[in-house]
């Protein structure tokens, strides 16, 4: 049944809306808005937009309302004032005041649009355009032609003509198929700002707001080359989802413009046209003579008027094929069109034919030109080019095929930088891709040695583009002539016969080879690529266990790094190298020009949470968890300084602009400034309160910043180490502050989720940046001031533009917390380091990712024995649950589907089951026997930290980031309960013996005791002094144990909520704690990297266990015999035995690079092989 209709109201007609008056002359004639619209042609969403008043309707509109209800012309709206009054935007707008009004503020983003100054003969469709636009206000235009008519120029000098008429002009460019979801986000972040920011990932959501923003502002949106996604075999999925932009868009009245170009009409704008939707096409046809004659003016040709028009008509007057013959002419024939047409020498049906025959003459070096700047996919520089090209060329020669190049009009300069029209780079593409198909299939390289499918350096969108647009189409015509498994086989024999005829490569074959493999996802395993030659290999992020690369050659090629979670990046003055601090207590530096591990240094035994570059470059300064500063000398690597008299964690440390002072913030409440060369302690700056997280010296160096969990900023003189001022305006900590470059504003972050402005000198609140959804960790002013640049643990980065407050772009590629974010010496990119691993650069002026440095570290967060004590499993980095036959140690399952870190891990009492709590958001319910996930439990805000099943496996408990702890009922998944009461993240919870309660630990110190029939908190346990990491009751229900950052375990009577005993011999946080079946032992896992085992009734310290070489992150009891697991940073789950003390099985997950042979490969650093071995590779 459809939605009932407003009643009719027959009010006083001048009082109504053009719609309204619609709608009621509708009603009357007793015609349904659904008949209505099958009579017009409209959709009926449009219609009811039009007559409940959303958007004015245009006068073709009214008029078939007025002859389809046989009223009299002129009866829903006086003719004589439509032309003034009715508008698509704004009913009763005055358009002159509304054209100023857009003068004064219009925005332009030109994306790749080119610079247009002259145009000939294209005057009558300029006007034609301009008209349907400004005075007719068509939604959609399509500017149709053959390449090379000039659609992207004429649209480009409409561009500038129009600019004034629009509030906001926004070009994007679909010559390299950008996903319609991207164009869509950039579309409404430059138009709206702040209030669209956090745009949706579901496309009907993106269009919602897009359309919004076309019906509330007037934009021109301009999408050239629309071509690029129409309907193929190759895009079929990109092309759906812009025909269904065009179709919303077009069926919706709005106060904008959609303008595309296309070779092609695409079927949507066909279907809008018919049914009189305010949509409409332009066929543009070639040039004239004389207009012709004028592009080619500087070519000199010589001929008749006959002869001109013959040439001219034979090339349909396309302007770029007659510039690509008219070189032909003048070499060849000398300038004689007359000769030119005598010989019949280029017969063509479009430009692609004549750029065939173009392609004939020219020579090797010209082609490797056009080969790579199809390739590359943008404009480059001579010495890129020259790095690409496989056999040596001296410079003079590549200037001179690059001139011969521009003469023939197959290649354009801009600022020294050379690139392909659009056209052109079409032709280019589709040779390499047909070359490369056929030396494939004939297994006989040529083409594939010399050009690189896809480039392992490229800046990371543009090699998403080549894998788009170069290999997924060569991998699809292969897939289809020899199906997945038939060509991995073809590939393989490639290899072989390279081998066996000692044909080999000497350029990029096999680096084709291996990047369409693992395009292909083909397991590699055991591959043999030994004694090759491995140019452009993007070997980041995949597997490659056991295969062979014995002595071969690698160039430019990129492989996974050995870090983990990323605290903390800095950049050398002079941008040399790229250091980072990082969870497991290494330095790591990068030489930022090749993105090439350059130094490791190890000393820190714990967190490295922030390093910093002196300003001359010679030193970096490191803090850590350890409780130490270290400074090191950059080049050699060696820690020349250990400061320490810090009590407690290190934040951050921070260079004076001149390099003689350090500045050191703690969790000991205290900011300390040290003079570098003494390693005197000048001052110790102590008013804070609570845990100092942030300090920064001003640009002259008189002022020091401090920012900790008072939830205050502190401004301090450096001189005298006086505080000068206190800064309230933080509702939370405060993690992060920053001053501009003039060191006239302050910038800080915090818990709040926000960042404050602060001017310095009057220590005033200016503006608070909001948007965060999470905890900002750090902020960044851009070298000219102008820009901020935050991290959150909302995963996001955001730039904002100071002055107007405004967020102009989100940055949204991390998978994790982004800790650090710095801006280069020039602003042009940004860098940030990530709990994903990963450290990113960016791109300021388009948002886009330039490049990543990938590492992993497949830290075990959580272990569990099966109640039998058959299996073992472990929760870790990897998205993923192990599953190991627990007496041999044998692999036996991997449990795939999380989404994010799997912090939890629980069997139920029965042992068919296996809950899992992940960084993803998610409880999930897993059948043990099948590997099968049977149930998805949705509910928490944040991650879940922890899971845990009552007795009788019939209710879940978990606790996660969002403070809260929710019990599900197993059966149904259904949320029974959500308890409240944590101030902070909670890390921990634990059903008691008889499941009447509940115990949660949680980042606010305490431990709650929850009554589960009621929900009630029953009683709160407080006597940590910091985080509580773990609770766990005693299988007999009389005690509770907790594991807490300060370094303490606690054991607690349960029914009194007594805390009886506190057993210390940790020197660091307790990360987990476990009792033994009986009750009578506590095992405790530390980031001292020690498990200790305690007697229960005394306290005492038995035994410590070690072995692991990072964190111990987990800990449980075998539930049979005495035998402890373990899980570490490391990577590794330990399995001890008690009595002994000996570790008699080591439990691992295969690593990306387990059993590689590297012996005698070349073209890799000393410390890439380093890295490798760390992940699993062997020189045997």
């Amino acid at each position: 049944m459809g939605r009932r209709e407003k009643a009719v109201r027959d009010e006083n007609a001048e009082n109504l809306s053009p719609g309204e008056k619609m709608r009621i002359q509708r009603q009357k004639k007793s015609i349904s808005l659904t008949g209505m619209a099958d009579a017009l042609g409209y959709s009926r969403s449009y219609l009811s937009t039009i007559e409940n008043g959303i958007a004015a309707p245009p006068l073709h509109l009214l008029e078939q309302y007025e002859q389809h209800l046989q009223l009299k012309r002129g009866e829903l709206t006086d003719h004589s004032e439509q032309e003034e009054d009715v508008e698509r935007d704004v009913p009763a707008t005055n358009r002159r005041k509304r054209t100023e009004q857009i003068r004064k503020i219009a925005k332009i983003d030109r994306g790749e649009a080119p610079i247009v100054t002259t145009l000939y003969g294209r005057e009558k469709e300029l006007q034609d355009l301009q008209r349907w636009i400004v005075e007719d206000n068509y939604n959609i235009l399509a500017i149709l032609g053959l390449g090379g008519i000039g659609k992207t120029a004429i649209t480009a000098l409409l561009m500038e003509k129009l600019k004034s008429d629009f509030e906001y002009v926004f070009w994007r460019s679909l010559q390299n198929a950008p996903l319609v979801e991207n164009v869509l986000k950039s579309c409404v972040q430059f138009v709206s700002g702040e209030e669209y920011i956090d745009i949706s990932d579901d496309l009907n959501e993106q269009i919602l707001q897009f359309i919004k923003i076309l019906q509330e502002h007037r934009c021109l949106i301009i999408l050239d080359n629309f071509e690029t996604v129409l309907e193929s075999q190759t895009n079929r999925d990109r092309w759906e989802k812009y025909a269904t932009l065009l179709q919303r868009v077009g069926e919706v009245m709005h106060r904008s413009c959609i303008l595309l170009t296309s070779r092609e009409k695409p079927a949507e704008i066909s279907l809008l046209e018919a049914k009189t939707m305010p949509v409409r096409s332009l066929q543009l046809s070639g040039l004239a003579i004389d207009d012709a004659q004028k592009i080619l003016k500087e070519q000199l040709l010589v001929g008749t008027e006959s002869e001109w028009k013959e040439l001219v008509d034979f090339y349909i007057g396309n302007p770029l094929a007659l510039k690509l013959v008219s070189e032909v002419i003048k070499d060849v024939f000398e300038g004689k069109i007359a000769k030119f047409l005598k010989e019949n020498a280029f017969i063509i049906e479009d430009v692609h034919d004549l750029l065939e025959q173009q392609f004939k003459y020219l020579s090797g070096i010209e082609h490797d030109i056009m080969y790579w700047l199809a390739i590359e996919r943008e404009a480059v520089t001579l010495a890129e080019l020259q790095e690409d090209i496989v056999e040596p060329i001296v410079k003079r020669t590549l200037l001179e095929a690059i001139a011969s190049l521009q003469r023939r009009f197959l290649v354009e300069n801009a600022n020294d930088r050379f690139f392909l029209l659009p056209v052109v780079i079409e032709f280019m593409t589709e040779k390499l891709i047909e070359q490369a198909y056929r030396e494939i299939r004939a297994q006989r390289f040529l083409v594939l040695e010399k050009y690189a499918l896809i480039q392992a350096h490229a800046k990371e969108y543009i090699r998403s583009i080549q894998v788009g647009l170069i290999l997924e189409p060569v991998a699809q015509k292969l897939r289809k002539l020899l199906g997945k498994s038939g060509l991995e086989k073809h590939l393989k024999q490639i290899i072989t016969l390279l081998r066996q005829e000692h044909q080999l490569p000497i350029g990029y074959g096999i680096g084709n080879i291996l990047n369409l493999l693992i395009h292909l996802e083909a397991d590699l395993r055991d591959y043999d690529f030994s004694h090759l030659l491995i140019r452009q290999a993007y070997l980041q992020g995949v597997s490659l266990p056991g295969v062979n690369f014995a002595y071969a050659q690698f160039d430019r090629s990129i492989f996974t790094d050995t870090f983990g979670s990323i605290l903390a990046i800095a950049l050398s003055a002079d941008e040399k190298y790229l250091a980072a601090g990082t969870a497991d207590g290494v330095i790591r530096l990068w030489h930022t020009d090749s993105n090439t591990p350059s130094h490791t240094y190890q000393g820190h035994s714990d967190w490295v949470r922030t390093v910093a570059f002196s300003p001359d470059g010679r030193l970096l300064a490191s803090g850590a968890d350890d409780l130490t500063v270290r400074l090191w000398e950059v080049e050699s690597g060696q820690c020349v300084r250990i400061l320490s008299e810090h009590t407690n964690r290190v934040r951050t440390v921070a260079f004076s602009p001149d390099g003689s002072l350090l500045a050191s913030s703690s969790d000991d409440q205290t900011v300390r400034l040290w003079k570098v060369e003494s390693e005197q302690c000048l001052h110790v700056l102590s008013e804070h309160t609570d845990r100092v997280r942030t300090a920064v010296f001003s640009p002259d160096g008189s002022l020091l910043a401090s920012g900790g969990d008072d939830e205050t900023v502190r401004i301090w003189s450096v001189e005298s180490g006086e505080c000068l001022a206190v800064l309230r305006g933080h509702k939370q900590w405060v993690r992060a502050v920053v001053f501009s470059p003039d060191g006239r504003l302050l910038a800080s972050g915090g818990d709040d989720e926000n960042i404050c402005v602060w001017e310095v000198r009057k220590g005033k609140l200016l503006k608070t940046l909001k948007g965060h959804t999470r905890i900002v960790r750090t902020v960044a002013f851009s070298p000219d001031g102008h820009f901020i640049a935050s991290g959150s643990e909302d995963w996001t980065i955001r730039l904002w533009d100071v002055e107007s407050e405004r967020c102009l772009k989100s940055l949204t590629e991390h998978s994790n917390a982004v800790r650090s974010v710095i801006f280069s010496g020039s602003g042009n990119t940004l860098v940030s380091g990530s709990d994903d691993q990963s450290i990113r650069f960016w791109e300021i002026k388009s948002g886009q990712c330039l490049k990543t440095l990938q590492g992993y570290s497949n830290w075990v967060y959580s272990v569990a024995f099966s109640p039998d004590g058959m299996l073992l499993a472990s929760g870790s980095h990897d998205y993923m649950i192990h599953l190991w036959q627990a007496e041999s140690g044998d692999y036996f399952k991997t449990l795939y589907g999380h989404q994010g870190l799997v912090y939890s891990i629980v069997f139920s009492p029965d042992g068919t089951l296996l809950a899992s709590g992940s960084h993803d958001h998610t409880v999930r319910l897993w059948d043990v026997a099948t590997g099968e996930c049977i149930k998805i439990f949705y509910g928490h805000a944040d991650q879940v930290n922890a899971v845990a099943f009552n007795t009788d496996g019939s209710m879940l408990a978990s606790g996660g980031e969002d403070d809260t702890i929710r019990l599900w009922d197993r059966e149904s998944g259904q949320c029974l309960k959500v308890l409240h009461g944590h101030s902070n993240r909670v890390r921990s919870v634990a059903f008691s013996r008889d499941s009447m309660l509940v115990a949660s630990g949680s980042e606010d110190t305490t431990i709650r005791l929850w009554d589960v029939s009621s929900g009630q908190c029953v009683k709160v346990l407080g006597g940590h002094e910091d985080q509580v990491r773990s609770v766990a009751f005693s299988p007999d229900g009389l005690l509770l144990a907790s594991g807490s950052e300060d370094n303490t375990i606690c054991l607690w009577n349960v029914e009194s909520g007594r805390c009886f005993n506190v057993l210390r011999g940790h020197e660091k946080r307790v990360r987990s704690v476990a009792f033994s079946a009986d009750s009578t032992l506590l095992a405790s896992g530390s980031d001292d990297i020690a498990i200790s085992l305690w007697d229960v009734k005394s306290g005492q310290l038995l035994k410590l266990l070690h072995g692991h070489s990072g964190l111990i992150y987990a800990v449980t009891f075998h539930p049979h015999e005495r035998v402890v697991a373990s899980g570490s940073y490391d990577g590794t789950v330990r399995v001890w035995d008690i009595e002994s003390e000996d570790c008699v099985r080591v439990l691992r997950s295969e690593r990306p690079y387990e059993g590689m042979n590297i012996k005698g490969v070349s073209g890799l650093t000393i410390h890439e092989k380093k890295m490798l071995k760390v992940l699993g590779a062997l020189e045997k």
